[in-house]
């Protein structure tokens, strides 16, 4: 079994990953497309060489990160999505906790556990952070041409929210032990202007289709 997730930054993609491999007994291979930027000039080279391997292992789970696809994806083909069995997108529905996260994280450099106990208070600041709700806004935006694309080719694809994915865990991998390893963070209280973010990326990703 091949098992896909398609993943935008803070979405519980490694916890995810990190169930299904313990559930099902086969390895995690992580990122295997990570080193790979698609504005890079033998992009789609580096992506048919990783899939060709890819495509010679029997089982296993990975992610393909947004930040490492293609816009519009012109080497789908490349990718040989029709080789899993199961590929799923994970997203957030609460953008604004999504920046909030993204902003902690790169504030204090910890994307993982052990996270900072207390990390210190943050104002966002459009002239500094808005190019952060333009990044997500593209990765997302990858992620629906993506699964468009999908969808036309008759391969299934499922979208698992951030704010879901602890309870999808339970009912569907039971028997896994794997934790998600949360900051247990109150961006309400870190962000000192959250009330404005929250303004802000309302009006900045209204008219953005839902994954």
């Amino acid at each position: 079994m091949k098992i896909m997730l398609l993943s935008v930054p803070r979405s519980k993609s490694n916890f995810l990953t990190g169930a299904f491999a313990e559930f099902y007994g086969f390895p995690n291979l992580r990122e295997p497309y990570i080193n790979l930027g698609s504005n890079d000039l033998d992009y789609s080279k580096k992506v048919k060489f990783v899939t060709d391997d890819l495509f010679k292992i029997q089982d296993f789970v990975c992610k393909l990160q947004s930040s490492n696809i293609d816009y519009p994806p012109i080497t789908y083909n490349e990718f040989q999505f029709n080789m899993y069995n199961e590929i799923y997108i994970t997203a957030r529905k609460n953008i604004t906790e999504q920046i909030a996260s993204l902003l902690v994280a790169k504030s204090n450099d910890v994307w993982s556990s052990p996270y900072t106990e207390k990390p210190a208070s943050i104002m966002f600041d459009k002239t500094k952070h808005m190019h952060i709700l333009t990044e997500i806004e593209f990765d997302i935006k990858k992620l629906i041409a993506l699964k468009n694309k999908l969808i036309k080719d008759n391969i299934n694809v499922k979208t698992l929210y951030y704010e879901i994915i602890d309870d999808w865990v339970k009912d569907h991998l039971n028997n896994t032990k794997t934790v998600d390893q949360k900051s247990e963070y109150d961006y309400k209280k870190i962000i000192s202007n959250y009330n404005e973010l929250e303004g802000v990326v309302f009006n900045h990703f209204k008219n953005l289709e839902s994954l």
